[in-house]
C-alpha cells in the first residue's frame, strides 16, 4: 500500500490541505513501493490510477512501464471537463444554454456537473477535475 502520510494523532484539516499533503506525500511513497517490487524481482508491468492524480502517469513514464488512468467519472461527465478546460465548452453555463454533445439528446445547464454550472462554487473540486486533462 501506499501512505498518504496522516497518521492517527494528524488532526483535522481541510480538503485542501489533506489533498496537498496527499499529493505531496503519495508519489513519494508509491515510487518508494515500485522500486521495492523491483528489488524483489516482482514484474511491475502496468500503474493503473485515478485520472484526478496526473502524478501516476508521470511515475509510470519514470519506470517505464504502462501508464492507464481510471476514469472514475462517466464519459460524457469527463468528456464535459475536457471541453470546458480547453476552452470549447464556456463556464459558467448559463441556465437557458443548450449543449449538444454528438450521440447524446440536448443538455441544459442542470444537466452537467455543478462545479461547470457554477463556477467557484466548488473551487477544489474544480481543480481536481479540470486539471485531470493537462
Amino acid at each position: 500500500t501506499i501512505s498518504d502520510g496522516a497518521s492517527d494523532t494528524t488532526p483535522k484539516e481541510t480538503l485542501d490541505a489533506h489533498m496537498k499533503r496527499f499529493n505531496d506525500f503519495a508519489p513519494h511513497s508509491l515510487t518508494q513501493l515500485i522500486e521495492k517490487k523491483l528489488i524483489l524481482k516482482d514484474h511491475v508491468r502496468c500503474l493503473v490510477y485515478d485520472s484526478v492524480l496526473p502524478w501516476g502517469h508521470d511515475i509510470a513514464r519514470k519506470f517505464g512501464i504502462y501508464g492507464a488512468p481510471y476514469f472514475t467519472q462517466s464519459c460524457l461527465v469527463n468528456l464535459i471537463y475536457y471541453q470546458v478546460q480547453h476552452g470549447v465548452l464556456r463556464a459558467p453555463i448559463e441556465e437557458e444554454t443548450s449543449i449538444g454533445v454528438d450521440g447524446m439528446p440536448l443538455m441544459e445547464a442542470r444537466d452537467v456537473p455543478s462545479c461547470v454550472g457554477k463556477i467557484g462554487l466548488y473551487p477544489f473540486i474544480e481543480r481536481l477535475v479540470l486539471d485531470q486533462f493537462f
